[in-house]
């Protein structure tokens, strides 16, 4: 009965409809602007990649977890939908100010579906259901279709990352498309009616509207909008992905600056000058962005948080047994400090195959072991301190780094749960296996440069 409720035959029926015309816009869209940038020959391929991806996702958590948040998301989308026509004045109320008051569960026709209490209670959760009704109401009530908007907004952020990345690395874009717009994982669990997708995409065209505010200075008001809906996105979501942000936005836009100053002498005198100005604007933001951060606003919030996070997720009860532990720590600085190396492995490779307990967990070891040999042949091939030469010398590449790091401790820290871990990490998956390639792609071109001018001088 719940499986009939949330899929109908008219869902199958009017979905190629659908598809079609989101064909129709997205190649023509391609067949545009493909001559003067060839990058687009992977938009269309993308895109459906990705529609197909959450069309598998919400059709997956129906029939294989038997529903979820991804379902509980839509039920209170469909909800929403309803309200709408009971109620022109309680639905604005209900999109504009979210569960203010407590008062939105009093809204609700409850023969006509009400959204689940726990999500109308958490302003985040919340958030989503609000986020995705104008979708609900593009898809006709339906399910699969509101999946497909969802996936279509998700790649939008990731296809706009893709093309940060390509347009610093042009020789490295096969490897850019597979880790930014291909990538197995990213796929599957951003393309759903998730968090992690509004996020993804968020995170996506934060880092597109920076490169145009501050890099490319084209249509800088444009952008600064983009920047500022990316960032309401995130806050009103995940907002620890903020701070997990900032600490590689400052010094990919203080290491190019840098880089910039030719003359050695006044690169001495200004790097300190300029160091001293980026903290300053960057606890700036901060301390502006605190009020909207609830329990993130201050360090001692954060780690407060990410320490009843990581015991409500070892709950067996709960969560089951799914889980990992790295041991309990103080929420403070010096207790953190030791699992940094166990929150980071975590964060960036777990779970390994043998903590695999199913077949999502399975699938999900596999690509985490691939993506830890892939580490080791770049250590390998390139050299541990060439790697890491490579990264400092690249602001880009720096960000994108500090970012994965940043990102993997936190989630890593907090997560303890396998099954939220692998979606709670999506979002720098796509920075951290982009830097991997480029670094191998720029030792390669750097080894062709070299025995190309040994041949010359043979000559």
């Amino acid at each position: 009965m719940y499986k009939q409720s949330l899929f109908s035959t008219f869902d199958f029926v009017i979905l190629p409809l659908y598809l079609l015309v989101i064909y129709i816009i997205a190649n023509r869209k391609k067949n545009k602007l493909i001559e003067n940038k060839p990058e687009y020959k992977y938009y269309s391929k993308a895109l459906f990649a990705r529609i197909f991806s959450g069309i598998f996702f919400c059709i997956f958590y129906v029939y294989y977890y038997g529903g979820g948040d991804t379902t509980a998301y839509f039920i209170g989308g469909k909800a929403m939908y309803y309200l709408f026509y009971k109620s022109w004045g309680f639905f604005s109320y209900a999109m504009l100010y979210g569960n203010k008051g407590g008062v939105v569960g009093y809204f609700f026709d409850y023969s006509q579906g009400v959204p689940p209490s726990y999500m109308m209670d958490d302003s985040q959760t919340f958030f989503v259901i609000r986020f995705i009704t104008p979708f609900v109401f593009l898809a006709l009530k339906s399910y699969v279709i509101t999946s497909v908007f969802m996936a279509w907004f998700g790649f939008s952020g990731i296809w706009k990352l893709f093309l940060v990345f390509r347009h610093y690395f042009p020789k490295c874009e096969r490897q850019l498309a597979f880790s930014i717009l291909f990538f197995p994982s990213v796929l599957f669990w951003g393309s759903g009616i998730m968090k992690d997708t509004i996020t993804l995409s968020s995170v996506g065209w934060y880092t597109y509207a920076v490169f145009m505010i501050f890099f490319e200075k084209k249509k800088i008001i444009k952008h600064i909008i983009v920047l500022v809906i990316a960032v309401f996105l995130i806050i009103s979501t995940k907002p620890f992905i903020v701070i997990a942000l900032m600490p590689g936005s400052m010094v990919w836009l203080l290491s190019s600056r840098i880089k910039n100053i030719k003359n050695k002498v006044i690169r001495l005198f200004i790097t300190p000058l300029l160091i001293i100005s980026f903290l300053i604007i960057g606890s700036s933001i901060m301390s502006s962005l605190s009020s909207s951060m609830g329990q993130y606003s201050t360090l001692d919030n954060i780690l407060k948080t990410a320490a009843i996070t990581q015991q409500d997720l070892l709950r067996v009860e709960a969560y089951g047994t799914n889980s990992y532990n790295i041991g309990t720590f103080e929420p403070t600085l010096a207790g953190v400090t030791p699992k940094i190396p166990a929150a980071l492995l975590a964060g960036l490779f777990r779970p390994f195959l043998w903590d695999s307990a199913n077949i999502v967990m399975l699938i999900s070891g596999t690509e985490n072991t691939i993506l830890l040999l892939l580490v080791f042949y770049c250590f390998f091939r390139v050299g541990i301190f060439k790697f890491f030469s490579i990264i400092f010398g690249d602001p880009l590449l720096l960000f994108s780094i500090l970012f994965s790091i940043f990102f993997a401790f936190t989630v890593g820290l907090a997560s303890a749960n396998f099954g939220a871990l692998v979606r709670y990490k999506i979002p720098l998956l796509p920075f951290f296996v982009a830097t991997l390639f480029v670094t191998l792609n720029k030792t390669q071109e750097a080894y062709k440069l070299k025995k190309a001018e040994k041949e010359a001088e043979k000559v």
